[in-house]
């Protein structure tokens, strides 16, 4: 399986616009609600952490 790093992905945002991922790293905090909920991931490559929105469950998003 082939990771895309964060660093990579905020360098390049129109190459990623629409479409799907592989990303490995920690999860830095997780909120959730509902119906939609958010995890902050770093993997060390940049300074900024990847924000990821997801619905109803982490069924949808993939595996960690």
């Amino acid at each position: 399986m082939n990771y895309s790093d964060i660093k990579e992905i905020f360098l390049n945002r129109d190459a990623y616009l629409g479409k799907k991922v592989t990303v490995g790293g920690w999860i830095r905090s997780k909120r959730d609600s509902k119906t939609i909920g958010f995890i902050v991931l770093n993997d060390g490559t940049y300074f900024q952490p990847l924000q990821i929105v997801y619905n109803d469950s982490l069924s949808n998003v993939g595996v960690f």
